[in-house]
């Protein structure tokens, strides 16, 4: 004989069953996102350090452009500080420095 609290348990269960997926959807999305949001967060950052460390690069050595070292250096750099992203050296971009010394922007480009 089915009681009735056998019929709550039952209805129960097909709640939770039916609420699970959209719950694990949601915490695979939230995870998703603080991952997108990781590599953002680290790209932007090793790309600052990177143009830090190509300035005082720059300001230490007369001619940046004819030696090859120097781009290769923060390339490396940049390679190093971001080994969990798998970036590749032809993903980053440095320009030519200006003529006080300074480097304006650093490009990183994350393929999808």
């Amino acid at each position: 004989m089915v009681t009735k609290n056998n019929k709550r348990q039952g209805q129960s269960l097909i709640e939770f069953c039916l609420c699970l997926p959209i719950l694990l959807m949601l915490m695979a999305g939230t995870a998703d996102f603080g991952y997108v949001m990781w590599v953002d967060m680290t790209i932007t950052e090793t790309a600052r350090s990177g143009a830090v460390l190509a300035t005082n690069l720059a300001n230490s050595i007369s001619d940046w452009d004819s030696n090859d070292e120097n781009p290769t250096t923060v390339k490396n750099y940049i390679l190093t500080v971001t080994n969990g992203i798998n970036l590749k050296p032809e993903e980053i971009n440095i320009p030519t420095v200006n003529i006080n010394g300074t480097v304006k922007e650093i490009h990183i480009r994350k393929r999808k």
